[in-house]
């Protein structure tokens, strides 16, 4: 029982304090193994010869300071009473290890470090008959259910070492080992210590200074188990139970604690506001007028940063000069990307959809005989790929205006120019320029800020500005590159060129060089690569050309076609064989 409440204690709750501890064990354990290792191997070996073959030990990292003279001698009361267990319960065929030259020397050095020992040292007993042991192994399996039991070298190994403390404190108090318990008429009582009773008390620590002080007890408000608040039933006696009652109305009250008896006290708790439906902390007696923190707030100012530029006299909004949406710095000038249904344009081309759809004479005939007509119902009519309603419209592209916080609504909005796509505008464009943007003469619209999708770039040139090449590169670039030549005018439907406009200012299209995202180093040598199901090598000639790889090894299956990959390949390695062989060997 002793033993399975030492394991329950350690390993069910571990601890950095006693690494070091069982590190000593681990080191302890390797130095037995191998010392029963080389024993076992020749038994007639010298001490000298044991400890040069010691001193070569391949030792893992963990153990390097296990296996040395030093720690030899110094653990001889280790080894000596490990060897002198297994001795004493060896088979019949079994050596002595006690009575090998390394033994000797191990009951010698044990005579010269401690005398006290000496009577205590004894030599094996003589080998036990069999039928004898035979016995003994019948009687042990009736008083057991199972051999996962502690020997008495463990257990004192562990209760001298780990609860030396405890064994002090228990001699201190009086307490004998042949005296533990008492009958007081109701049973047996157990004297304990307390650290024998709870083994959580040595790791509860106080929060506070003692609020009262006496001679033989401290007084605390407040105390904390690190164990998950684990409290010994053993020692959680209870003199006097105060219960303190929430009074009815503490909804209004916020948590505030009008008791007479105790007018210092603080009561930390959750506060209710019947008016916003919020919970939060309140650690003061005084309820506050607003609430001291909320998440959805927080997340709003660390969301959004903007700076003030100029604030207006009346007070109601200020006019921003920037502001910074999750990481991106959006400022007046910029264009960006809106969400579809954000605005409206004046004008719009009506787009030629072909909904024509083909009568049907008889609709009622058999569906077996004319599957084709299950198409054709009126209730799939509408349906089907030509439906405009099945393609989403692409994003608004605007070019921001004016950027200003409301003051009596706590949001902020932009006011953007609105752009007109080519095929929104112009009959005459075709897909290729569908880059093309027409910006908007006298359109505006108010967004908000959960409109706004991601920046673009938007290039303003003269019309039939000779600058293709430069043009084709900042096109080809990326996809959110635009080209606007000409402004467009909603009421009288007609175009005219934009000169005063500038282009935005996260590009400029003279100095504008495209920069591939990566660069590719140059291989020092082509990689050597092995060709599965390799057939004449067309693949691997293409990438041998591109000078990427080299093949090295190939593996096909049938001969006519390895001998004209060999032909394409004399310096690559072939075999004619089942490829799941070889990888198997390669396994």
């Amino acid at each position: 029982y002793t033993g399975r409440k030492i394991i329950y204690y350690y390993l069910g709750e571990p601890s950095e304090d006693y690494k070091e501890t069982f590190a000593s064990y681990q080191r302890l354990g390797f130095l037995l193994k191998v010392t029963k290792d080389i024993l076992l191997q020749n038994f007639q070996i010298e001490f000298s010869e044991f400890l040069e073959i010691l001193n070569d030990y391949e030792v893992p990292p963990e153990f390097k300071d296990a296996l040395n003279v030093d720690n030899f001698l110094k653990n001889v009361s280790f080894l000596y009473n490990h060897l002198l267990n297994y001795d004493e319960h060896r088979e019949d065929d079994d050596p002595v290890f006690l009575e090998t030259p390394v033994g000797q020397k191990i009951i010698d050095e044990l005579k010269h470090s401690d005398k006290k020992v000496v009577e205590n040292i004894k030599r094996p007993n003589a080998r036990r008959p069999a039928q004898q042991r035979s016995a003994r192994d019948a009687d042990v399996s009736k008083n057991f259910k199972t051999k996962a039991t502690t020997t008495p070298l463990m257990l004192s190994l562990f209760s001298e070492s780990l609860f030396s403390q405890q064994i002090k404190g228990n001699r201190d108090a009086g307490i004998k080992e042949n005296n533990k318990s008492k009958s007081l008429g109701i049973g047996t009582f157990d004297y304990k210590t307390l650290a024998e009773r709870c083994t959580f008390t040595r790791r509860t620590y106080k929060l506070c200074d003692p609020i009262f002080d006496d001679e033989k007890f401290e007084y605390f408000s407040t105390a904390e188990y690190s164990d998950k608040n684990k409290i010994c039933k053993d020692d959680f006696i209870i003199s006097s139970i105060i219960k303190f009652h929430d009074p009815t109305e503490w909804k209004e009250k916020a948590g505030m604690d009008d008791s007479e008896s105790y007018p210092k006290t603080k009561f930390v708790r959750h506060s209710y506001d019947t008016e916003t439906g919020k919970i939060f902390y309140n650690f003061n007696n005084e309820r506050p007028e607003k609430p001291n923190f909320c998440v959805n707030c927080s997340n709003k100012v660390s969301d959004t940063k903007y700076k003030l530029k100029s604030s207006e006299v009346n007070g109601k909004e200020s006019s921003l000069e920037r502001v910074t949406i999750s990481g991106v710095e959006y400022s007046i000038g910029d264009d960006i990307f809106c969400r579809n249904d954000c605005f409206g344009h004046d004008f719009l081309i009506e787009k030629d959809i072909d909904r024509t759809i083909p009568s049907i004479k008889d609709e009622n005939k058999d569906p077996k005989l004319y599957p084709e007509l299950y198409r054709k119902k009126k209730s799939l009519r509408n349906n089907g790929n030509s439906s405009a309603s099945n393609v989403k419209a692409p994003f608004r592209i605007g070019r921001i205006e004016k950027i200003y916080f409301s003051h009596k609504s706590e949001t902020w909005k932009f006011q953007i120019r609105k752009y007109y796509r080519s095929l929104d505008a112009d009959r005459s464009v075709d897909d290729k320029d569908s880059r093309r943007l027409f910006i908007a003469k006298n359109e505006t619209s108010i967004i908000d800020r959960a409109d706004v999708i991601s920046q673009c770039c938007v290039y303003f040139r003269e019309k039939n500005q000779i600058d293709d090449h430069s043009l084709d590169d900042y096109l080809m670039a990326s996809a959110f590159h635009f080209l606007c030549e000409e402004s467009f005018d909603a009421k009288s439907q007609s175009f005219e060129e934009c000169r005063s406009i500038k282009s935005s200012r996260l590009l400029t299209i003279k100095s504008y060089e495209i920069s591939s995202p990566f660069t590719l180093k140059p291989l020092k040598s082509p990689l050597s690569t092995m060709d599965l199901f390799a057939g004449c090598g067309g693949l691997s000639l293409g990438l041998h050309q591109s000078g990427l790889t080299e093949s090295k090894w190939a593996v096909e299956f049938v001969q006519t076609a390895a001998d004209a990959y060999r032909l394409n390949f004399p310096n690559t390695t072939l075999y004619v064989d089942d490829c799941n062989k070889i990888l198997d060997a390669l396994i």
